[in-house]
């Protein structure tokens, strides 16, 4: 029991490092792509802990023609991605 027990918190802790490594590339794609005025892109992604919603906005990402249409697509969509 104890053995399955630490094996989920292993797995857990494995997939919240997974998507916290996963925010930070998005947030270093979007300063490359936009510069230091997207500064704040990592806040906005705070909230997503879906590795599928992070993808999902990693493609918003390179779609995006400025940070402010990401931006806005982030806000619309983030408290449904977060569903995911």
């Amino acid at each position: 029991e104890w053995f399955a027990q630490g094996r989920s918190e292993g797995v857990q802790q494995g997939r919240g490092e997974g998507v916290a490594e996963q925010r930070a590339m998005l947030v270093r794609q979007a300063a490359v792509k936009f510069g230091p005025a997207a500064e704040g892109f990592g806040a906005m992604l705070a909230e997503v802990e879906s590795s599928k919603a992070l993808a999902e906005i990693g493609e918003w990402l390179l779609r995006a023609d400025s940070l402010e249409v990401l931006a806005a697509k982030v806000r619309a969509g983030v408290g449904e991605a977060t569903k995911h």
